[in-house]
């Protein structure tokens, strides 16, 4: 009987934290699926930014590669020698190609793959 008096107010204790972690995991698990769907989110709108941010750099690399042609053919009639220019001009390139964002936070080169 003593027992029972003892365990019982305790046992009334365990029972109402216990309702109150569920609801509190319930609560944490909704949060969770709330944050999960915002990630998804930023990352499809990261993916866009990232997608029109090659496309400009391919853009601009192209504008950059007619106005050095058209400069070598200009210097070209003038009958000086351009190579130098040239060699400016690929390296130019080359170097877009592996330089990354300062922005693309998720380890991978503008192309999408893993560096």
């Amino acid at each position: 009987d003593l027992l029972e008096e003892r365990a019982l107010p305790r046992l009334d204790d365990v029972e109402r934290k216990l309702l109150e972690q569920t609801v509190a995991v319930k609560q944490m698990a909704a949060a969770c699926e709330d944050s999960t769907a915002r990630v998804e989110e930023h990352e499809f709108k990261l993916g866009v930014l990232r997608t029109k941010t090659e496309v400009f750099d391919q853009k601009l690399a192209r504008l950059e590669g007619v106005r050095w042609s058209q400069r070598l053919e200009s210097s070209a009639g003038d009958g000086r020698h351009c190579s130098s220019k040239r060699d400016d001009l690929s390296e130019l390139s080359s170097s877009r190609e592996t330089a990354r964002s300062p922005y693309d936070l998720s380890g991978r080169s503008m192309s999408g793959k893993d560096t």
